[in-house]
């Protein structure tokens, strides 16, 4: 087990974080997304997990506008940003500011609290998209380094479409910080180790894990290990990520305020701890190996 702690990772948000891509999926208004995003802050459940290349991207915008300027100067913004993206040859200084200066232009911010920075290319090869990766690594450092000096990016983190490339860019010493999946069903976030700073993805592995199969399965592998059969497969999910230290937040997809408050109470009670983990993550192999 990598070294953990009793103290949770600071990257700027907060341990919850609304992922917003499902918004128009739930025939959402702009009026509830509004609603949505000022009950979070309430909950302190203020970072946005967001993406132009969302279809609820517009949506989110039409909300934001109408926000109070003192709810929208509270909201933090963890922001999906490819460079390079796909078709295009390589690293380009200039397209990674432009992305960023359109993000805090679309989203009416001063800065983003984090970026999840992304490598895209044809190859799916993380040993060939490391390769080109190193050959370009002095130039996105410098980068990214002078958009956290001038204030418009808090840090950057990696999703590495796998493990093989987040492994470079950590030995290139630009980002320890991983964004990737996580959740009872799923361990790309961990494949390098648990005690990197990270943000977890999809933390109810897409709805699979309130399946009635699934949850029958949960269930009954939660109570020959001992966990309490009033244990929901929503709070051993939150609890197998918040209960590590290294995780800063889990972007959860949520459409109603009582979605939102139920996963922030959940979180709520939740405070970094060693041996839990340990406990849930014996469940985590159990449910993988079934």
């Amino acid at each position: 087990m990598d070294e953990l702690t009793g103290h949770r990772v600071d990257l700027g948000i907060s341990p919850v974080v609304v992922g917003t891509m499902r918004f128009n999926m739930k025939s959402l208004s702009a009026a509830d997304v509004q609603a949505l995003i000022q009950g979070g802050i309430s909950l302190q459940a203020d970072t946005l997990h967001v993406s132009t290349e969302y279809d609820s991207f517009p949506l989110l915008q039409s909300a934001l506008k109408s926000l109070p300027g003192s709810a929208r100067s509270r909201l933090r913004y963890v922001v999906k940003l490819a460079c390079p993206h796909f078709g295009e040859p390589g690293f380009s200084r200039k397209l990674l500011f432009d992305r960023v200066d359109e993000y805090l232009s679309a989203l009416g911010a001063d800065s983003l609290a984090v970026v999840q920075w992304m490598w895209r290319s044809e190859s799916d090869d993380g040993l060939v998209r490391g390769q080109k990766f190193k050959e370009s690594v002095g130039e996105i450092d410098a980068a990214m380094s002078q958009l956290v000096a001038a204030g418009k990016v808090g840090r950057f983190a990696c999703f590495p479409y796998g493990a093989d490339f987040m492994r470079v860019v950590r030995q290139s010493g630009l980002t320890q910080v991983q964004v990737d999946y996580a959740n009872l069903l799923e361990m790309d976030l961990w494949e390098g180790g648990c005690s990197y700073p990270s943000i977890a993805l999809r933390p109810y592995a897409a709805g699979r894990i309130f399946e009635p199969e699934q949850k029958s399965i949960i269930e009954d592998i939660a109570g020959e290990l001992g966990f309490s059969a009033e244990e929901t497969a929503t709070e051993l999910a939150l609890k197998l990520l918040l209960c590590n230290s290294s995780v800063a937040g889990v972007v959860a997809s949520v459409s109603t305020i009582a979605q939102l408050e139920a996963c922030a109470r959940i979180a709520d009670g939740i405070e970094p701890n060693p041996a839990e983990f340990a406990s849930l993550a014996r469940l985590q192999s159990r449910l993988l190996s079934a």
